[in-house]
């Protein structure tokens, strides 16, 4: 606001003086005359010329007394002095007129650098009835400075930001506010007019988001800007309630030349907005997460069996924050930490987070030997829980390598056997282990045999393999399986025992 209006005062309904500064300078040297690089524009709404006093002041308040008063001119600074020769009478005739000040217009010589407002002041003094007073004074920022710098540039910077969510929001009531201070660090002078810079502040992920103008910014001057976020009208479920944004905020300055153009962004900014504020949950309503077992899945890799045991969900921030990577799951090996991963990392899917889920993670821990293993889920308890007890397990895990005998194939001799006519059933046993197999036996089974035939099985090394042969006889055109079973005494200790049996079915002919 230019001025402030007294009370009391009555207004004739005909007649309105106005003012504006159309030319002033950006930088004000103390003492130095201005002449006429200040230009200013009034306006008479009535209907006859009226005479009326023209001044010109400087201060560093832009809030004036209205009706305006007579400026005084001083050698010295004060607030409102009025500029050395800033004061004219002007016959103004209706409509509007450019008034150049012919006086030196010089500030006073002890003008200490800052900022300060030239100020345009029609009818000085409250001479001319009107019907409105509150405009009969107009200000513009200027720079008072000793010497007008070469490399006059401005640079704006975000020098900070800061975001608050309204818990309860509705429509047109913005959902978050944010606040964020701009500073001109630069030596020159940006003006906002005609072409300003503009703030944006944006969702990283979605299009949401706000742009407004900065303001006009003297050197070394920071203004804190508020930009309201309002709901999505196209897609009210970017505001939703637990979603977590991550805002961007920058400042495009266009065509204005900036001393530096690359330190315009700030951010991310992270917010959420807040669940509603519910009733506390019970432990029976909490979710459990438990190490189940820590076991070999496959030769010598461990893997660890994870559950969620408990009647309630883990909650989504465990996927959808920065903070839920606190969440984690921690290999120690001999006491020491061995891995660390969130939960979100090693459980993309949320298999965990339904109640009576299960996860199987493979860490990429292989033992060789020996290992003693502890995990330990959620270490940090970020996951409120109903049993906060049952969150680690350790085990001794031994890998031993081991033979693993097995039948690779069974052939029946001749293929199409005949009613009366002997068959050789030959079973290949292989070791496909990396140690030696001790001596042991092969089973056959022949038909519904109950009571197999076996066969002595000499010891085998890594990669050995022997052929046992069973002969047989049959006496009807039926078809027969033959069942073959390596180690049938299980003499033989494997790191596989579930590849020793093999079937096989054939014809017997007329």
């Amino acid at each position: 606001m230019a001025c402030e209006v007294k009370a009391g005062e009555k207004k004739p309904p005909d007649l309105d003086l106005s003012i504006t500064l159309s030319s002033w300078p950006d930088y004000v040297v103390p003492g130095k005359p201005l002449r006429d690089k200040i230009k200013v524009v009034a306006t008479n709404t009535g209907k006859k010329t009226v005479e009326v006093t023209v001044e010109l002041i400087l201060s560093r308040k832009k809030d004036y007394v209205c009706p305006v008063p007579f400026a005084i001119y001083c050698p010295t600074y004060k607030d409102y002095v009025l500029l050395k020769g800033g004061r004219m009478l002007l016959k103004l005739p209706p409509g509007s007129k450019e008034v150049v000040f012919k006086g030196s217009n010089a500030t006073p010589p002890d003008t200490k650098e800052g900022i300060y407002y030239i100020g345009a002041v029609i009818d000085a003094g409250n001479m001319v009835p009107e019907t409105n007073e509150k405009n009969n004074a107009c200000f513009r920022k200027v720079f008072v400075t000793k010497s007008i710098p070469r490399d006059r540039k401005p640079d704006l910077v975000i020098t900070s930001a800061d975001v608050m969510v309204t818990p309860n929001f509705s429509p047109g009531v913005p959902v978050m506010m944010f606040m964020v201070t701009v500073e001109n660090k630069g030596t020159g002078i940006y003006r906002s007019l005609p072409n300003p810079a503009i703030l944006k502040v944006m969702d990283r992920d979605v299009k949401w988001g706000i742009s407004l103008p900065v303001p006009t910014l003297m050197p070394g001057e920071s203004v804190e800007i508020a930009a309201p976020l309002m709901e999505n009208k196209e897609n009210p479920a970017y505001a939703q309630r637990g979603k977590v944004h991550y805002f961007d905020i920058t400042i495009d300055s266009g065509n204005i030349a900036e001393k530096d153009k690359t330190n315009n962004s700030y951010g991310p900014l992270e917010t959420k907005i807040p669940e509603l504020k519910t009733k506390e949950k019970t432990p029976s309503e909490l979710p459990d997460l438990v190490v189940k077992d820590i076991v070999f899945v496959k030769k010598c890799v461990v893997g660890v069996i994870l559950q969620n045991t408990g009647k309630g969900p883990v909650p989504d921030e465990v996927w959808e924050t920065m903070d839920g990577e606190k969440a984690k799951v921690t290999l120690y090996l001999f006491d020491k930490k061995w891995s660390e991963k969130s939960i979100a990392e090693i459980d993309p899917e949320r298999k965990l987070q339904k109640p009576g889920s299960k996860l199987v993670y493979l860490p990429g821990l292989t033992i060789r030997v020996k290992g003693r293993i502890k995990i330990v889920v959620d270490p940090l308890n970020f996951v409120k829980e109903s049993d906060e007890k049952n969150n680690s397990k350790e085990v001794t895990l031994y890998c031993k390598r081991k033979p693993d005998l097995y039948v690779s194939r069974i052939k029946v001799i001749p293929g199409k056997a005949k009613i009366g006519e002997n068959v050789e059933i030959k079973v290949v046993v292989k070791n496909g282990g990396k140690v030696p197999a001790k001596a042991t036996n092969v089973a056959i089974f022949v038909g519904n045999e109950k009571i197999p035939k076996t066969y002595p099985l000499p010891k085998l090394g890594p990669g050995g393999s022997a052929t046992v042969i069973r002969t047989a006889n049959f006496m009807r055109a039926e078809k027969k399986r033959v069942i073959a079973v390596v180690d049938y005494a299980n003499k033989v200790n494997e790191g596989n025992e579930k590849n020793n049996r093999k079937v096989v079915y054939f014809m017997v002919y007329k």
